[in-house]
């Protein structure tokens, strides 16, 4: 637990370091089962690894061969190889290999709340403004430096594209070729600030994105429409260029191969320029990413030796005990699956009848179905995840939901509802219906959906599961409003899973998959019980007293336990794997727990090629 008298005011100046201390973010670790000390460094470095972590895989680092062709073979469960680009504004056509494409400024460790520097080495916060100072040796592919205007421009884009940064800062510049300066308005939460600016890759290369920039005002469409593949073509660029530790390699029908940056490489008679990390952390030859259409297939490739890593896949620990020679990294991410209603819709829109549900469903049942080694119980409902209640919301008066179908009973009688001769509940006729949306290949969020629908048909509501492609799910279904119940995240996931703002944020304002008119996305209203939800978020926003901080998370945490806007299932934890069959790999907890493991540990020396 931190210490309360580091919760005060911000001093003018604040170190990333007691950002995080202020955070009072603590038992992280409890989901995996662990805790974490405070590390001993500070944080500060050019983010060059040394590669002295506990290895795990065959042969030590020192047995290591200088150089391997290995290349780790990986895949992803949305798109074909033919339909991947490098446009990371979109959500459709891009996967994990961006992390090696493009350098991040930095890297979050979910378990030891702690950043560390890659294209950024330091940065600090003002009362007014927040300052990062670049590496000056990155370069891209094809040999021109990666500068402050870079970053520059990437912000550029990500504003036209309405990134959340920009909700809370007023203004962003180069000020020289490594220094960027991101000014805000006096009294904003420096902490949002740092979580909504770090986790950035530098991936808008000028040479590529020119059009864009130099733009007064860029069409958000045209950017959208951008899906540079390296093929050429009207719409696209014959050479993709990336700062990344790797670039693209060759482009064939089951998988695309990528080639790491190391001196000397050239790729169809291009020289291409090395990344300052390749030739002394990097002895493999690069990846290859392939197609897998979803956990089982998955899990085939790994038993059957075809895949090296996967940055996510969810195995059950039946299954897990079956793999030979892998290692799974679990790590608490502050995301999991929810019955998401649709707060427009007749039946879904009345609070007791989310209450019902939220009585009626078994979490603990959700857990065990897919799993008690890979997920978490939700005790209570509250809003945030269940490593932040301890230190920001007292739950003694809150709805903990277990009241089961007595309870659930007696809700639905309040609000008019009476069963039919099928024992289905119904209103003026209309019975309690509804599909549930779930996403193609989410093995576990179907699962536990499976269990809840499961107890909600036993009670006499009519639902039934409509398993459908993510990509049409969020790209359509959910900005037209076009659904009843979707499973869909509690929480927002990623790092924004541990700080209840963006938690609180993620349910009472998303616009993530909502069209302008159809804002936020699940459709619950702006004013809720007198309380203005987006007013207390803007103060969330604008405070840097923790006692505020505390006291608002407070009024939302009852609110969203009283208005249920989702019945959460289960908080899991994402299984990143290692092949230990050829590679070796650090397994320290500083360097695991991270997005992703298979891309961040190359770049600091920490997986390597055996043979």
């Amino acid at each position: 637990m931190v210490d309360s008298q580091s919760h005060g005011d911000y001093s003018d100046i604040v170190s990333r370091r007691k950002f995080v201390e202020l955070t009072g973010i603590a038992g992280a670790a409890a989901l995996a089962g662990c805790s974490s000390e405070d590390p001993s460094g500070n944080g500060n470095g050019n983010g060059n690894g040394s590669g002295n972590g506990n290895g795990n895989g065959s042969g030590s680092q020192d047995e290591a061969p200088d150089f391997s062709e290995s290349r780790i073979r990986t895949a992803n469960s949305f798109f074909e190889p033919a339909d991947i680009h490098y446009n990371n504004q979109l959500w459709s056509g891009s996967t994990h290999i961006n992390n090696s494409m493009f350098p991040e400024l930095a890297k979050w460790n979910y378990v030891t709340q702690e950043w560390t520097p890659h294209a950024a080495v330091d940065w600090e916060a003002g009362p007014e403004t927040f300052t990062v100072e670049l590496r000056d040796d990155l370069v891209w592919s094809d040999g021109e430096p990666i500068t402050a205007e870079d970053l520059e421009d990437r912000l550029r884009i990500g504003e036209e594209m309405g990134e959340e940064l920009f909700e809370f800062v007023d203004d962003y510049e180069a000020v020289d070729d490594t220094t960027l300066e991101v000014t805000y308005p006096e009294g904003t939460n420096p902490f949002i600030v740092e979580q909504s600016l770090l986790h950035h890759h530098i991936d808008t290369p000028r040479q590529m994105w020119g059009e864009f920039v130099d733009m007064d005002d860029p069409d958000i469409g045209n950017i959208q429409a951008f899906e540079p593949k390296g093929m050429g073509g009207d719409d696209d660029v014959d050479e993709v260029i990336a700062g990344g530790t790797v670039v693209q390699d060759e482009r064939a029908t089951q998988n695309i191969s990528y080639r790491t940056r190391h001196s000397g490489v050239e790729i169809d008679g291009r020289e291409i320029e090395p990344h300052p990390d390749a030739d002394e952390n990097i002895n493999f030859a690069g990846y290859q990413m392939g197609f897998r259409s979803g956990n089982t297939e998955y899990h085939q490739s790994m038993m059957a030796g075809e895949l090296d890593a996967m940055h996510s896949v969810f195995v059950p620990p039946e299954t897990v005990d079956q793999f030979e020679d892998w290692h799974m990294i679990p790590t608490p991410m502050g995301f999991g699956p929810g019955l998401v209603f649709n707060h427009d819709h007749d039946h879904w829109g009345t609070r007791e009848v989310r209450q019902a549900v939220g009585h009626v469903v078994d979490r603990q049942r959700a857990v065990n179905a897919v799993g008690d080694t890979t997920q978490a119980h939700v005790e209570t409902p509250a809003g945030i995840s269940t490593a932040l209640v301890d230190d920001w919301v007292d739950t003694s008066g809150l709805d903990d939901y277990t009241g089961g179908e007595s309870a659930a009973e007696d809700l639905m009688q309040d609000a008019g509802y009476e069963r039919n001769d099928d024992g289905v509940w119904e209103l003026d006729g209309e019975p309690l219906e509804a599909d549930v949306l779930a996403p193609a290949g989410w093995t576990d969020w179907i699962t536990a959906a499976d269990a809840a629908i499961d107890d909600l048909t036993a009670f006499g509501i009519d639902v039934s599961m409509a398993v459908t492609p993510r990509p049409e799910i969020t790209g359509e279904r959910l900005p037209a409003g076009d659904f009843e119940i979707v499973v869909e995240g509690w929480v927002p996931g990623g790092m924004n899973g541990f700080w209840p703002y963006f938690s609180f944020e993620h349910i009472y304002r998303n616009t993530e998959f909502a069209e302008p008119e159809n804002r936020p996305w699940n459709n619950l209203p702006q004013e809720i019980d007198g309380v203005d939800t987006h007013e207390r978020l803007d103060e969330f926003a604008q405070t840097q007293d923790r006692d505020e901080m505390e006291s608002i998370a407070q009024d939302l945490a009852e609110l969203y336990n009283d208005v249920l806007p989702a019945v959460p299932l289960t908080e899991g934890l994402e299984q990143s794997f290692l092949s230990e069959d050829g590679w070796n790999f650090s397994t320290d907890e500083a360097d695991v727990h991270n997005q992703w493991p298979l891309h961040w540990l190359p770049k600091q020396g920490n997986l390597w090629a055996t043979e």
